[in-house]
């Protein structure tokens, strides 16, 4: 070979290098930076400089984007009341039909089964035991295939599985235990893996078995502290057999976290209402996410290819994995029946605020990383479905949860750092000034609306909620810092995304072992 060929091989070598590092930057390496979820740090930069950088220089101007996008945030606050309401209307106008059994009449539901996995780790027994004991209170139960998924690390390991069995073993159809192995090729420890190993062994055993209909079984992801109404398997059975499109559809229940939430601190209690009104409000009516409880059929479970045990939050990667796996779109659909489910806890304040930044990290680099999945696989998805959601997803987890507060609170500060900017004349004739005071109020007021809706789901779900009006008014006019709060530690999550890359993606489940004992004390009190 001529030192001129050699040449040519040598750069030729060089160029596929650098397409593979390129490839590779773009893959699930733990080492790797280079990720589609610098587009959502790049957006919240761009926004949040926008009241910080733009007044210098042009303080009108500013003046008028910055009310642009506060009208923006204000519309979007106002879909998401009206569709909450509506959702919330809907709840109690099914209740009577479903508690009454008149909702299920000509219905043969015997034919279905429902697998059900709950995924653990080191979360307290007694919680697990109460998902299981609301399992076991089905009007379905015996159509129920339960699978609790421990990790192989899990601490009592064997005590635990022997316990839950010789209690629980008789409650249902079939009661199944799986052990995730540590550190398999290719996942990161968490829900995702978890999952994703317990159905795997649970189909393994129904072929096996001669069990396996995929098209007449349902399987629902849930934690260990979800506490199920009695009917909803029934109701859910109903809503399978109702359906013509059942096998590309997910149904999600509406969670409320309000599980012992009156001794909660206001920043978790805040949150925990809030939650449920995005979850009504944007998650479900937009079809961006399930969250925690959701089901779908085995059939499209399997087509779907499961849950990517590389990703560490399996309801918000499900949805848009199975989009790209099948190349259709799957519709999120409400299960107008609720669900209880347990807030952040913590066994005192600092430990409690600790969990509380945790989840919201994990929440933001779960999301940006399912952002990046998307991404590089949207080319399998139908053009206008893949539009419609990346639109969505971006303007509610990056825009609506992460740089808007901020932006709101820097843009409130404007008019005393520029004053050029306080008598900029804004939607007409108005005053800047004037115009961020009514705005500031209309979000203020949409806040008082979530905890009225808060009032309404607690009698919906027959909770026994004590708190004094002095409180409710104190986290209501708290909500802002609260908001604020989170969605600076969002915008802090994404920047150690784009340092350390796809190895912050690990899972730190939450503590439950607070929310235990609260449960505990205050049986405690009501026997005393």
């Amino acid at each position: 070979m001529t030192s001129r060929n050699f040449i040519k091989g040598q750069s030729s070598l060089s160029r596929r290098k650098r397409k593979l590092r390129l490839k590779n930057n773009f893959s699930g390496s733990n080492k790797q930076r280079l990720r589609f979820n610098l587009v959502f740090l790049a957006t919240c930069w761009l926004l949040i400089s926008i009241p910080i950088l733009m007044p210098a220089f042009a303080p009108v101007t500013a003046a008028h984007v910055l009310t642009l996008f506060f009208a923006a945030v204000n519309l979007l606050w106002i879909i998401c009341i009206a569709y909450s309401t509506t959702f919330i209307y809907r709840l109690f106008r099914e209740r009577p039909r479903y508690e009454s059994g008149h909702h299920h009449e000509g219905k043969d539901l015997s034919n279905l089964n429902h697998i059900v996995a709950i995924l653990a780790y080191k979360e307290p027994l007694e919680l697990i035991e109460k998902t299981l004991e609301s399992l076991k209170s089905q009007t379905q139960s015996k159509q129920l295939i339960v699978v609790v998924g421990l990790e192989e690390k899990t601490p009592q390991l064997e005590w635990k599985q022997h316990y839950l069995q010789h209690n629980f073993k008789e409650a249902f159809g079939d009661l199944v235990f799986t052990i995730h192995p540590y550190k398999l090729p290719g996942e990161i420890p968490g829900k995702c893996s978890n999952m994703n190993y317990a159905i795997r062994e649970v189909v393994k055993r129904l072929k096996s078995e001669g069990r396996f209909h995929p098209k007449l079984t349902t399987v629902t992801s849930c934690d260990s502290d979800n506490l199920f109404h009695s009917k909803y398997f029934e109701y859910l059975a109903k809503e399978f057999l109702s359906s013509k499109t059942r096998h590309s559809v997910v149904w999600q229940s509406p969670l409320f976290y309000n599980w012992q939430l009156s001794s909660s601190p206001f920043f978790t209690r805040v949150t925990s209402i809030l939650r449920p009104v995005f979850m009504m409000g944007f998650l479900i009516p937009f079809n961006i996410n399930t969250m925690s409880v959701f089901s779908l059929s085995l059939d499209l479970y399997i087509r779907g290819g499961y849950t990517h045990p590389g990703y560490q939050m399996d309801d918000i990667i499900s949805a848009i994995r199975w989009m790209t796996e099948i190349k259709d779109r799957v519709e999120i659909k409400p299960l107008y029946i609720p669900t209880l489910s347990g807030p952040t806890s913590g066994a005192n304040l600092l430990e409690e605020f600790h969990e509380w930044r945790r989840q919201a990290r994990r929440w933001t680099i779960g999301a940006a990383e399912v952002f990046h999945y998307f991404c590089v696989r949207c080319n399998r998805m139908p053009v206008r479905t893949a539009f419609s959601w990346g639109v969505w997803f971006t303007a509610y987890y990056c825009i609506f949860l992460c740089a808007a507060p901020i932006v709101c609170g820097l843009g409130s500060l404007m008019p005393n750092l520029y004053p050029a900017s306080s008598t900029a004349l804004v939607l007409g004739s108005h005053e800047f000034s004037t115009v961020l005071k009514y705005m500031g109020i209309f979000q203020l007021l949409c806040l008082c609306i979530v905890f009225v809706l808060n009032s309404c789901w607690v009698k919906l779900l027959r909770i026994n909620e004590r708190i004094p009006l002095w409180r409710n008014v104190m986290h209501c006019f708290l909500s802002p810092v609260v908001v604020i709060a989170y969605s600076i530690v969002e915008f802090l999550a994404l920047h150690e995304m784009a340092v350390v890359g796809k190895a912050a993606c690990t899972h730190v489940p939450s503590k439950k072992d607070a929310l235990s004992i609260r449960r505990i004390l205050d049986t405690e009190k009501k026997a005393a």
